[in-house]
């Protein structure tokens, strides 16, 4: 049947076209979430608009711990990087708060208790926990990031 006012050999080619293998469409990458806390203001900015414009991870930042342990504890992240010494609530603290609640989320420690050539001859590694020196070299931080989220 041809529609009025179409030219013939359309529907041929219409047939031709639909026959065809469709091209699979890839979905866009899923970003990994990561909230950071620490409690120095400038550093917690740094860090936050240096892992946003990687534009591979959703990233929630905060100086407050509290506010931190509330964002984690309602929506836990793929990764927390949390500053080892805070006002009243530490990295520490919160990681072991994550553990009672069952929350998995990979955990990244900074610390100004090491430097970051301590942190580097220890391969970020303090026990079983990743850590990073500061002041924090963000390239090193996402190296280390990506290859905890990867497993």
């Amino acid at each position: 049947m041809r529609c009025p006012g179409s030219r013939p050999g359309i529907s041929e080619a219409i047939r031709n076209v639909v026959s065809q293998p469709w091209p699979r469409i890839r979905e866009p990458p899923v970003k990994k979430s990561v909230v950071i806390v620490d409690d120095d203001p400038v550093c917690c900015e740094a860090l936050k608009m240096c892992f946003d414009n990687t534009q591979e991870f959703v990233v929630r930042a905060y100086t407050d711990p509290h506010e931190g342990w509330m964002s984690i504890s309602g929506d836990p992240p793929d990764l927390a990087v949390l500053d080892v010494v805070m006002p009243v609530l530490g990295g520490q603290e919160l990681a072991g708060m994550m553990h009672e609640k069952g929350i998995t989320s990979e955990v990244v420690f900074l610390t100004g208790l090491l430097t970051q050539e301590e942190t580097k001859a220890r391969g970020y590694r303090v026990g079983n926990r990743n850590v990073v020196g500061k002041p924090v070299r963000f390239a090193v931080l996402l190296d280390l990031v990506r290859k905890v989220l990867q497993g």
